[in-house]
């Protein structure tokens, strides 16, 4: 899956007006999708959130402390080694890659002596300002259908305005979306109809049970990520097809790996 709208790399490469044909679009969504994981692969983290619970191994030289093996974007669990739930205020981050419990607090190890007893539930991912990653689309879900697996969702004004970029249209293909807690992926757009194409439950998230009414936020990501993602996409749908993949570009492997996790500890 993506999370940045297809529409963005026709732009980049200057084909927002052009006619294509089925097999070019279908070139520009395997080099979208082939991109964001190559760009993930060489920077080694996620760049778009994901709900997930991580297990995690306690210091035995520092018990208050733990060391993350992800970047913690919104911790949402926090379960001791012996099965007791940690409070959040009884927590502090430390970036996004250490947990601090406070008063006195330690991590403990579980009765089972497994290597990884402390259970983080939470949303993943590294983005710069994840604080507002999500933008009002200034849309709502009016309808939401499930028909021989393929999800529907009917929203007010389809190509209607961004209310944060004040550009049309609001939504797009590659985009990631959000209904209270739950993710979908944009599929197809028909501005006719309103309607909006969607895998939903994406990245770990669970189906909304009443998502009728509910606000619609948008997923955007980090700006040096998505133009780097898209220059790269740009260069494997120029290359040729034996090249997809092979022979990228130095300036762009360097710039991946300038966005290598660095795990430090206090």
């Amino acid at each position: 899956m993506t999370y940045i709208a297809l529409d963005t790399l026709k732009t980049h490469l200057g084909l927002e007006s052009a006619t294509l044909t089925k097999a070019d679009s279908d070139r520009l969504w395997a080099a979208l999708t082939a991109a964001i994981a190559q760009v993930e692969q060489a920077a080694g983290r996620g760049f778009a959130p994901r709900r997930i619970t991580l297990f995690h191994a306690i210091d035995p030289y520092n018990l208050s402390e733990l060391l993350l093996d992800d970047d913690l974007l919104t911790l949402t669990s926090l379960t001791n080694g012996d099965g007791t739930l940690i409070a959040l205020t009884e927590v502090e981050s430390i970036g996004a890659g250490v947990l601090r419990l406070k008063n006195g607090l330690v991590f403990v190890a579980s009765t089972d002596a497994a290597q990884q007893p402390i259970q983080v539930a939470g949303v993943w991912g590294w983005h710069e300002a994840y604080a507002t990653a999500w933008r009002p689309s200034g849309d709502q879900v009016v309808t939401l259908t499930t028909l021989d697996g393929i999800s529907t969702l009917g929203v007010q004004d389809a190509d209607g305005i961004d209310p944060t970029s004040n550009r049309t249209p609001r939504f797009m293909v590659g985009q990631l979306i959000q209904v209270n807690t739950e993710f979908f992926s944009i599929v197809a757009v028909n501005t006719s109809t309103n309607l909006l194409t969607v895998r939903r439950g994406q990245r770990g998230t669970s189906f909304e049970t009443s998502p009728v009414g509910q606000s619609i936020s948008i997923y955007t990501p980090s700006a040096r990520v998505e133009l780097l993602i898209v220059r790269w996409a740009a260069w494997l749908y120029k290359a040729p097809e034996k090249q997809m993949g092979a022979g990228i570009p130095t300036a762009l492997l360097e710039e991946a790996r300038a966005l290598r996790r660095v795990r430090v500890k206090s």
